[in-house]
Protein backbone atom coordinates (compact mmCIF):
# COMPACT_ATOMS: atom_id res chain seq x y z
CA UNK A 1 0.00 0.00 0.00
CA UNK A 2 1.27 3.74 -1.32
CA UNK A 3 1.66 6.31 1.78
CA UNK A 4 -0.81 8.01 -0.47
CA UNK A 5 -3.58 4.83 -0.26
CA UNK A 6 -2.62 4.75 3.67
CA UNK A 7 -3.35 8.53 3.77
CA UNK A 8 -6.26 8.00 2.22
CA UNK A 9 -7.27 4.90 4.07
CA UNK A 10 -6.78 6.83 7.45
CA UNK A 11 -8.86 9.85 6.37
CA UNK A 12 -11.98 7.64 5.82
CA UNK A 13 -11.54 6.39 8.76
CA UNK A 14 -11.64 9.65 10.58
CA UNK A 15 -15.12 10.48 8.38
CA UNK A 16 -16.73 7.45 9.47
CA UNK A 17 -15.34 7.80 12.81
CA UNK A 18 -17.06 11.48 13.53
CA UNK A 19 -20.27 10.44 11.94
CA UNK A 20 -20.32 7.48 13.82
CA UNK A 21 -19.77 9.63 16.86
CA UNK A 22 -22.41 12.51 15.85
CA UNK A 23 -24.65 9.43 15.35
CA UNK A 24 -24.14 8.08 19.40
CA UNK A 25 -25.14 11.89 20.06
CA UNK A 26 -28.33 11.77 17.97
CA UNK A 27 -29.09 8.64 19.61
CA UNK A 28 -28.64 9.79 22.60
CA UNK A 29 -30.74 12.18 23.11
CA UNK A 30 -33.79 10.60 20.90
CA UNK A 31 -33.86 7.46 23.76
CA UNK A 32 -33.21 9.78 27.04
CA UNK A 33 -34.80 12.45 28.68
CA UNK A 34 -33.54 15.83 30.01
CA UNK A 35 -33.29 14.92 33.31
CA UNK A 36 -31.25 11.16 31.74
CA UNK A 37 -28.71 13.25 30.45
CA UNK A 38 -28.26 15.49 33.09
CA UNK A 39 -28.11 11.94 35.28
CA UNK A 40 -25.17 10.83 32.96
CA UNK A 41 -23.07 13.98 33.30
CA UNK A 42 -23.44 14.73 29.46
CA UNK A 43 -26.04 18.01 30.33
CA UNK A 44 -26.40 20.09 33.03
CA UNK A 45 -29.87 21.77 33.79
CA UNK A 46 -30.64 25.11 35.99
CA UNK A 47 -27.75 27.40 35.31
CA UNK A 48 -28.14 31.01 36.26
CA UNK A 49 -25.76 34.35 34.18
CA UNK A 50 -23.39 35.43 36.75
CA UNK A 51 -21.25 37.71 34.32
CA UNK A 52 -21.02 38.99 30.57
CA UNK A 53 -17.87 40.35 29.19
CA UNK A 54 -15.91 40.72 26.50
CA UNK A 55 -12.83 38.68 25.84
CA UNK A 56 -10.03 38.40 24.00
CA UNK A 57 -9.97 38.15 19.88
CA UNK A 58 -13.89 40.16 20.26
CA UNK A 59 -15.65 36.95 21.39
CA UNK A 60 -18.68 37.05 24.23
CA UNK A 61 -17.67 35.11 27.25
CA UNK A 62 -20.59 34.14 29.46
CA UNK A 63 -20.33 32.64 32.93
CA UNK A 64 -22.91 30.38 33.74
CA UNK A 65 -23.50 29.17 37.72
CA UNK A 66 -24.83 26.26 39.27
CA UNK A 67 -25.99 27.00 42.89
CA UNK A 68 -28.34 23.63 43.72
CA UNK A 69 -25.01 22.51 45.68
CA UNK A 70 -24.12 19.94 42.38
CA UNK A 71 -20.90 20.11 41.40
CA UNK A 72 -20.89 20.06 37.14
CA UNK A 73 -19.57 16.99 35.77
CA UNK A 74 -15.81 16.45 34.55
CA UNK A 75 -17.76 16.13 31.16
CA UNK A 76 -17.72 19.02 30.69
CA UNK A 77 -14.04 20.86 30.54
CA UNK A 78 -12.22 23.34 28.82
CA UNK A 79 -12.33 23.21 24.97
CA UNK A 80 -15.50 20.95 25.05
CA UNK A 81 -18.14 22.28 22.93
CA UNK A 82 -21.56 22.67 24.21
CA UNK A 83 -25.23 23.60 23.18
CA UNK A 84 -26.89 25.98 25.31
CA UNK A 85 -30.83 27.09 25.35
CA UNK A 86 -32.62 28.93 27.82
CA UNK A 87 -35.61 27.41 30.10
CA UNK A 88 -37.57 29.89 29.91
CA UNK A 89 -38.20 30.13 26.03
CA UNK A 90 -38.73 28.23 23.45
CA UNK A 91 -35.54 29.88 21.67
CA UNK A 92 -33.05 28.28 19.33
CA UNK A 93 -29.32 25.96 20.38
CA UNK A 94 -26.57 28.22 20.22
CA UNK A 95 -23.08 26.44 20.12
CA UNK A 96 -20.43 27.74 22.49
CA UNK A 97 -17.00 26.22 23.65
CA UNK A 98 -15.90 26.14 27.17
CA UNK A 99 -13.40 28.64 28.23
CA UNK A 100 -13.11 28.55 31.92
CA UNK A 101 -14.64 25.41 34.38
CA UNK A 102 -15.01 25.52 38.19
CA UNK A 103 -16.51 23.48 40.10
CA UNK A 104 -19.90 25.40 40.07
CA UNK A 105 -19.17 27.73 37.00
CA UNK A 106 -18.36 27.32 33.27
CA UNK A 107 -17.46 30.47 31.26
CA UNK A 108 -18.43 29.79 27.74
CA UNK A 109 -17.15 31.52 24.74
CA UNK A 110 -19.44 32.66 21.70
CA UNK A 111 -17.61 32.79 17.84
CA UNK A 112 -20.77 35.56 17.37
CA UNK A 113 -22.77 36.94 20.10
CA UNK A 114 -25.59 34.77 20.84
CA UNK A 115 -29.21 36.10 20.96
CA UNK A 116 -30.01 38.90 24.08
CA UNK A 117 -32.13 35.71 25.94
CA UNK A 118 -29.19 33.73 26.24
CA UNK A 119 -28.43 35.89 29.13
CA UNK A 120 -31.20 36.21 30.97
CA UNK A 121 -32.77 33.54 32.92
CA UNK A 122 -31.69 30.04 33.61
CA UNK A 123 -30.13 28.05 30.74
CA UNK A 124 -29.58 24.02 30.04
CA UNK A 125 -26.34 22.89 28.22
CA UNK A 126 -25.31 19.68 27.28
CA UNK A 127 -21.95 18.77 25.51
CA UNK A 128 -22.12 18.64 21.51
CA UNK A 129 -20.34 16.49 19.20
CA UNK A 130 -16.77 18.26 18.55
CA UNK A 131 -15.43 18.18 14.53
CA UNK A 132 -13.22 20.56 15.44
CA UNK A 133 -10.24 17.28 16.12
CA UNK A 134 -11.44 15.57 13.19
CA UNK A 135 -11.37 18.63 11.22
CA UNK A 136 -7.75 18.91 12.14
CA UNK A 137 -6.69 15.93 11.98
CA UNK A 138 -7.60 15.37 8.25
CA UNK A 139 -5.89 19.47 8.04
CA UNK A 140 -2.69 17.47 9.31
CA UNK A 141 -3.27 14.28 6.93
CA UNK A 142 -3.68 16.39 3.64
CA UNK A 143 -0.81 18.66 4.68
CA UNK A 144 1.31 15.51 4.92
CA UNK A 145 0.03 13.93 1.65
CA UNK A 146 1.51 17.50 -0.10
CA UNK A 147 4.91 16.76 1.24
CA UNK A 148 6.30 15.81 -1.96
CA UNK A 149 9.38 16.26 -2.15
CA UNK A 150 13.36 16.46 -0.07
CA UNK A 151 12.96 16.38 3.35
CA UNK A 152 9.24 16.39 3.71
CA UNK A 153 9.00 13.57 1.13
CA UNK A 154 11.22 11.77 3.65
CA UNK A 155 9.53 12.42 7.19
CA UNK A 156 6.37 11.62 5.20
Amino acid sequence: MSATERLEALRSALQLEQREEEQRWRTLRSEQSRAERVERGVAVDNLDPIEEYWGLGGRLMLTLSRDDGHAISNAFSRGSLVELRPLREDSPVVLATIARRRSFELTLAFERPPPENMSHGRSFIELAPNSVTYRRAIANLDAVGHMESGTDRRRR
